[in-house]
């Protein structure tokens, strides 16, 4: 897990952020410089006020909206964009919601408060700088690369800012390209100062020292940023479902016929926590790729909730947590509950299991499009699969009862009368019934039973080479001479 502590350092990279733009409105930087060359230039050195401007705040989280409460406290009007904070999250912070279209053109003032993502690399640039309002200051104390510097420097020589203050810079320490931003006279840097007090360094040590111990005692996750369902992960409420993901990826992965190379994941469910929001699908997934893996070569490496996700991603299989509910799902469905977990195989092709928690048990209930079986609780031993092989006379008593033929031939005159798909556990029998089909050379009906506490042990991983084939003699697993039993 990677782990940050943003909250120990929000007071002192506010504080900042308020410094440089105070700095930037009266042109202080300037005046330390020409003071300290002996100069005397009060009528170079005019400045304006804080009171009446506009401040734009863009991105209000914990830093931008301290910087708002102080520019409030300054008699600025503030206006703000976030496209994550509620809109009544800004009414009850005093802060005017605007789109960035809106915020160019009023704002005296423009303080940068946002991750650096694709959405906001060069969110400043030549294009947004020319809506701006002539004039305008421009603060980033946020992240290097949310402003395109060559672009702010053409506006700065055109006269169009009236100053800027940085902090941050596209690459630390800045390089000989920078330098002519930085040398502009109405531009004020620092060295990435934000977090530099002794108050936030002492803030950040606690805070980071508190979160690793709650984090390694499962109390909480503050701060886990790569791993965002870790508090969900510990609801009570929630872990049967977990556990059904993980049996259902397991099953999904050795029923494949092929090499799987993607797992998509959907779910549905009135229950008592909620198992179709953001994190419980995330976690969800992750279960479902902790079953896949059990199956796989993981080098060594035990997969679990938080590693699932990059070892799946090493082994080149993508995953996907969809917002469609699974298609057993309606509101007259049996189920109060469903997961689907679908392996996708390599060339085409894909094999979807589905399963309900009954009481606290992960229950089978659907494979592929059959779902007329028992349920079945995929903690109680093993389950076979097998798909028959249809010959020309299961094929004519196939269509004579207009059945699914592929579901009751076997080989070319005889039918099994048992599911495709039964569970398997030491002490079960395996109960077939032969009899002939229309045209079969067989002379009478047969019945057999075969014990499978026999073999020994039964397979703890039915892997997609485990192929089997109904005979006249017993069942013998494709591509193999020895009979795994006699029927």
């Amino acid at each position: 897990m990677v782990m940050n502590t943003p909250g120990g350092n929000t007071v002192s990279t506010a504080q900042l952020a308020f410094s440089l733009l105070a700095v930037s409105a009266r042109s202080l930087a300037r005046a330390d410089m020409s003071m300290k060359a002996g100069k005397w230039e009060r009528s170079k050195l005019m400045g304006t006020e804080l009171a009446g401007k506009t401040l734009a705040v863009v991105g209000c989280g914990r830093i931008g909206q301290q910087v708002a409460k102080w520019g409030q406290a300054f008699d600025m009007k503030v206006v703000g964009f976030d496209p994550v904070l509620p809109a009544a999250a800004f009414k009850e912070l005093g802060i005017q919601k605007c789109d960035l279209e809106k915020v160019w053109p009023q704002a005296d003032f423009i303080t940068l408060h946002t991750p650096l993502t694709p959405d906001t690399k060069n969110l400043i640039n030549r294009e947004s700088l020319q809506q701006m309002k002539k004039g305008v200051h421009i603060i980033n104390c946020a992240r290097g690369g949310i402003v395109h510097e060559m672009d702010l420097l053409e506006a700065l020589e055109a006269g169009h800012v009236g100053g800027a203050a940085l902090d941050v810079y596209e690459k630390e320490p800045p390089g000989e390209s920078t330098k002519k931003l930085l040398a502009h006279p109405n531009v004020s840097c620092t060295p990435h100062l934000g977090a530099s007090t002794e108050e936030a360094q002492v803030n950040v040590a606690k805070d980071i020292a508190v979160q690793m111990c709650d984090t390694l005692e499962s109390k909480d996750f503050v701060g886990v940023c790569n791993v965002g369902y870790m508090s969900i992960a510990q609801n009570h409420a929630i872990r049967p479902y977990a556990d059904l993901a993980q049996q259902l990826g397991r099953v999904a992965t050795q029923f494949a016929m092929g090499t799987v190379w993607k797992i998509t994941l959907a779910s549905w469910g009135q229950t008592d926590i909620s198992i179709t929001s953001p994190d419980a699908r995330a976690l969800l997934k992750a279960q479902a790729l902790v079953g896949f893996l059990s199956t796989q070569d993981t080098h060594g490496t035990l997969p679990g909730i938080v590693n699932a996700p990059f070892l799946a991603e090493e082994l080149g299989v993508e995953t996907e947590a969809l917002t469609e509910a699974p298609a057993l799902a309606s509101a007259a469905s049996p189920y109060r509950s469903l997961i689907t977990v679908v392996a996708h195989v390599e060339g085409g092709g894909a094999t979807s299991v589905t399963g309900s928690v009954f009481g606290h048990e992960p229950c089978l209930v659907s494979l592929d499009h059959y779902k007329n079986f028992p349920a079945l609780n995929l903690h109680e031993g093993s389950v076979l699969k097998f798909r028959n092989k249809v010959g020309r006379a299961g094929e004519r008593e196939g269509r004579r009862e207009g059945g699914r033929a592929g579901e009751r031939a076997v080989g070319s005159c005889i039918r099994v009368a048992c599911p495709s798909i039964l569970p398997l556990a030491s002490t079960t029998s395996l109960h077939v019934r032969i009899r002939p089909c229309q045209g079969a050379p067989v002379a009478s009906a047969q019945s057999r039973t075969r014990d499978l506490s026999s073999i020994s042990p039964l397979p703890s991983v039915w892997r997609p080479a485990h192929r089997f084939l109904f005979t006249g003699e017993g069942l013998r697993e494709r591509g193999n001479d020895r009979t795994l039993h006699a029927l």
